[in-house]
């Protein structure tokens, strides 16, 4: 098990199989990716970095072009698990000190500037099956990313009842299909539009979940800016929210033993253009 140190916080990194072998929700060796533990580190400035970089060492053959695999990440967080706040702050770069936040445009840009179909996760999960109605206890705090679909309003999701036609991003329950296998339930899932053009020239936002008890609501807040659970204006005007139904508090996990925080970033689908995308992590709380 490969386990770094970031503040309070031990991490496994190597939770997916390594190159050349790939998992999922990796994709197959032939122009997908892999996961690899050293894409995720902590900073000379003090921040954990999570990165989508063409840096597996692995190879396939793009019609005659020998072409390196990308390479994702996932952090596992290894620190138990219980009702309360979390609260995390992050912001996108190219790794070289410049905001890349454009590659989430709500413009017409399609594909954005950067990586369409770059996917970055914060959630907790069980890999164990004991979460009854949700399987795995998994809370998706938030989803960003357009999951390899147009960003014009054209595909599914940019069809929830009421919900923003252009959005970026999610706060999920699991099985995010409950209702219809392979459509979206859209009282377990929350689709929602990060304007870009609103987050601060330090690039940061801030996700604050309030997990209180299983079968009860579940709050979700996002923030433009750097914020911590006492400072969080959850009043803000520009504050993004959602508390989930009460049709869906049976799919509101229990805690377990089994379920961890797990942060990841990779490409949904495989990546559609050839720049790299780094994920700063600045902080985080846990109950």
């Amino acid at each position: 098990m490969k386990i770094i140190k970031w503040n309070s916080f031990k991490i496994q990194t190597d939770s997916h199989a390594v190159p050349p072998i790939y998992s999922n929700p990796g994709l197959a060796v032939n122009g997908g990716s892999m996961w690899l533990p050293d894409n995720v580190k902590v900073l000379t400035n003090g921040n954990l970095e999570l990165s989508l970089q063409q840096n597996s060492g692995q190879f396939w053959n793009d019609n005659g072009v020998q072409t390196e695999i990308w390479a994702a990440s996932e952090a596992v967080f290894q620190n138990t698990v219980k009702y309360g706040t979390y609260c995390c702050t992050f912001k996108f770069t190219d790794g070289k000190g410049n905001l890349a936040w454009d590659q989430f445009s709500l413009g017409n840009s399609n594909p954005p500037a950067l990586n369409m179909n770059t996917t970055f996760g914060i959630f907790l999960y069980d890999q164990g099956t004991g979460g009854g109605k949700n399987a795995h206890s998994e809370i998706d705090f938030l989803e960003l990313g357009y999951q390899n679909q147009a960003n014009n309003g054209t595909g599914w999701i940019a069809n929830q009842p009421g919900g923003p036609t252009k959005n970026n991003g999610q706060f999920t329950l699991q099985p995010w299909d409950a209702k219809t296998s392979g459509q979206p339930d859209w009282d377990i899932l929350k689709r929602i539009a990060i304007d870009v053009s609103k987050i601060p020239s330090t690039g940061e936002v801030t996700v604050l979940v309030k997990w209180k008890a299983a079968g009860a609501p579940i709050e979700f807040y996002l923030a433009y800016g750097a914020y911590d659970s006492k400072t969080f204006p959850i009043k803000s005007t520009d504050i993004l929210s959602h508390t989930t139904p009460a049709s869906v508090n049976s799919y509101v996990p229990a805690e377990s033993s089994g379920m961890h925080l797990h942060m990841n970033l990779w490409p949904y689908g495989g990546p559609s253009t050839g720049k790299p995308v780094f994920c700063e992590v600045s902080n985080l709380e846990m109950p």
